[in-house]
């Protein structure tokens, strides 16, 4: 309590309160800086959206590693097939040595080693390959994503743009646009992406469908087509190829620009997963871009995945922008502090005479030291025990005042930041220490420590010797109170083997008995056995009364328990209560007295809780270093509400004049003198509870 009363004196020394202004100034600031970091986060996915063709969380997914799942699904799926046109040069086409090139298939062996696939590559009518890929006979396939297709196929990240364009003959005036299609004969691939385009941008359009551009390109040369429409780099190779350039043209404008995706079947999601993290890493070498240069010279006709036009511009103005609004920032926070430097400086002065007040209240010694010893605050106690004022005290260190505080320096780790508590006698009387350092005002917000680092502490020395001499007594009280319990059972005990001598003295008393042998031994025997009896009942009793100090000895854990349970034998049974104990002879090093106030007031607390009868179970288990002793009732339960109360000194549940409040106080504090800790594991109401005690097999007083 003291602690964190003084920590948060401490606390207040260092912040100060803040005024209805500062909480504003400090909203604003929040604001515009939360403001900052969402503009900044947009640029950043702009310029991801613009590299790599994705969001920036999209980025964080596809920029790691295959996972072991998707290495798994390859390597029990084999080969990936990519089917498409076969005609379509230069993104793919068979060649006059029947061999399968184009830009794309450069493409896909690149992907084909930077993911690890195995991609085989099957060149088909494109309409039969968007068949093929929909029965699941092919993976992937290259094409635009669209609305109808998504009913069938799975997309990838984009990986190029491609625009689509219109081709008429080259006296041809009337076609200038889309619109000037309607009503036209239009040339085009079967199954293409310019099919589902067209049909919903053209109206009254008549469609030749043919299995390529080049069989377009010839309709239309011969006059049997108004215009062909498809993706710009086949119609200009096909131009070229077949030298159709002084007879046809394609329109300036184009029709649309695209993204292009690999297509995947429904069922192939971890397939898409895979083909990302390819693509991501083909962009960020601008490996397309690199292809459209070997193949083209130049890159326009096919653009790369984002918009490189207005990219550096858009760059220049959001760092323009972030800059002035930073600059604002430095303003209000500039203005901030200037307005808090005067409130800091009166609060720091009350807080400080606070922090003093505070310190003279306490009739301890509490005095603050830095890392070398030197005196840098305490209290009046303080003060007066030295014997020197607070000025004086500024050239002194801690270990000048007496052999008590040099003792203290000599035993504390300045770079240990854990409270240390230990008592130390001094001139026959006996002082409890403490000392915990004092963390600077992140720390105290934060809870976080740095290592070896030297802080500030905080003393205190408390003479307690009043108090353990108290503390003895009210132990050796509660421990008599216990015995008075006992005293009747142990009487009736007692009474047993007493009257079984009293029976056989009267038999040996008799004529015959010297003449008959037998019966002469038989009462000797008995006689003897009720007479160890009774002197072992009574050596439990005075092993129990009597005050052992705070040496330790090694006990037998189960001898030592079967004590206890004789010791209540008595009482147990008047109560129709049967007790149980599974031990093995464990053997502990530990304080008999501290055990002995544990377990007889645990024990006496489970026969009390049983008005009905029951069974009482003791169980021990080595859980070396420690054993775990359970001690389980079938009582009437502990209410949830009082769990937190039960340790508590003076806290009771039994009627007045039935229990004093101290028992399970004097448990805990006995079980954490013997470093051990006790705690409650189960309790119901009407079906018992369960306490349980840990204790070190190879204990020392705490």
């Amino acid at each position: 309590m003291l602690y964190n009363y003084i920590e948060y004196k401490l606390y207040n020394y260092i912040e100060y309160k803040k005024e209805e202004k500062g909480v504003i100034m400090k909203k604003k600031i929040y604001m515009l800086g939360v403001l900052i970091l969402i503009f900044i986060l947009n640029l950043i996915n702009y310029i991801v959206e613009t590299q790599y063709g994705v969001n920036l969380v999209e980025y964080f997914t596809i920029s790691k590693p295959l996972t072991k799942e998707e290495q798994q699904w390859l390597k029990n799926h084999g080969d990936i097939i990519y089917g498409a046109d076969k005609n379509a040069p230069p993104l793919r086409y068979v060649d006059t040595d029947n061999q399968y090139k184009g830009i794309f298939i450069d493409y896909l062996n690149s992907l084909s080693i930077e993911s690890g696939l195995q991609i085989e590559v099957r060149p088909l009518v494109w309409h039969k390959a968007l068949a093929e890929l929909k029965n699941e006979n092919t993976d992937i396939c290259d094409m635009f994503p669209s609305i109808q297709r998504s009913k069938n196929y799975l997309f990838s990240n984009p990986i190029y743009k491609l625009r689509g364009v219109i081709v008429t003959n080259e006296g041809n005036k009337d076609i200038a646009n889309i619109g000037d299609l309607k009503d036209k004969t239009i040339a085009v691939q079967l199954g293409d992406y310019t099919n589902e385009f067209l049909e919903d941008n053209v109206t009254n359009a008549k469609y030749i469908y043919v299995a390529d551009i080049n069989e377009a390109l010839k309709l239309l040369k011969n006059g049997e087509a108004d215009a062909v429409v498809g993706d710009e780099p086949v119609c200009s190779y096909f131009i070229q190829e077949n030298n159709y350039k002084d007879d046809l043209k394609i329109v300036e404008k184009a029709i649309y620009e695209n993204d292009v995706v690999l297509a995947v079947p429904k069922s192939h999601e971890m397939l898409v997963n895979i083909i990302n993290k390819g693509i991501y890493s083909l962009n960020k070498n601008n490996i397309m871009e690199k292809m459209q240069q070997k193949w083209f010279g130049i890159s326009a006709t096919m653009t790369y995945t984002g918009e490189k036009e207005t990219y550096s511009a858009k760059i220049v103005l959001s760092i323009i922008f972030i800059f002035i609004l930073f600059t604002y920032l430095f303003c209000l926070i500039n203005r901030s502090l200037k307005n808090a430097v005067t409130d800091r400086t009166k609060e720091l002065n009350r807080s400080k005479n606070e922090l003093q007040a505070a310190f003279d209240v306490f009739n301890r010694n509490i005095v603050i030291v830095d890392s070398r010893g030197r005196i840098l605050n305490g209290n009046r106690a303080f003060y007066e025990y030295c014997n020197f004022t607070k000025e004086e005290s500024s050239s002194k260190r801690v270990y000048e005042i007496d052999d008590m505080f040099k003792y203290v320096w000599e035993t504390i780790d300045v770079k240990n930041n854990k409270e240390i508590p230990f008592e130390f006698n001094y001139n026959n009387r006996i002082y409890t220490i403490h000392v915990r350092n004092i963390k600077d005002i992140d720390q105290l917000k934060n809870n976080k420590d740095e290592e070896n680092k030297a802080y500030d502490m905080l003393i205190t020395v408390e003479d307690i010797t009043n108090r353990k001499a108290t503390e003895k007594q009210l132990l050796q009280s509660e421990k008599m109170a216990a015995i008075g319990q006992l005293a009747a059972g142990i009487a009736h005990e007692i009474r047993n083997p007493l009257g079984v001598i009293r029976n056989y003295c009267y038999l040996l008393k008799g004529k015959n008995a010297r003449q008959n042998e037998e019966i002469y031994q038989k009462s000797i025997d008995n006689i003897e056995l009720s007479v160890e009896r009774a002197s072992g009942i009574i050596d439990n009793l005075l092993n129990f009364s009597a005050i052992s100090g705070d040496e330790f000895k090694e006990i037998n854990i189960r001898e030592f328990l079967l004590s206890i349970l004789q010791l209540e034998k008595k009482s147990m049974k008047e109560m129709n209560i049967e007790a149980t104990l599974s031990c093995e002879n464990i053997f502990i090093n530990t304080n008999e007295e501290s055990l002995k106030h544990i377990f007889i007031n645990l024990i006496t607390n489970a026969v009390d809780s049983m008005p009905n009868g029951g069974i009482i179970e003791v169980t021990c288990i080595n859980k070396d270093p420690v054993i775990q002793i359970d001690i389980t009732d079938m009582g009437i339960g502990i209410e949830k509400h009082n769990l937190d109360n039960i340790f508590n000194p003076f806290f009771t549940t039994k009627n007045p004049g039935k229990g004093t409040g101290l028992g399970l106080f004097i448990v805990y504090n006995e079980v954490e003198k013997l470093g051990g800790s006790i705690k409650i594991t189960r309790s119901e109401i009407n079906k018992g509870t369960t306490f349980r005690i840990e204790i070190p097999i190879k204990g020392d007083l705490i």
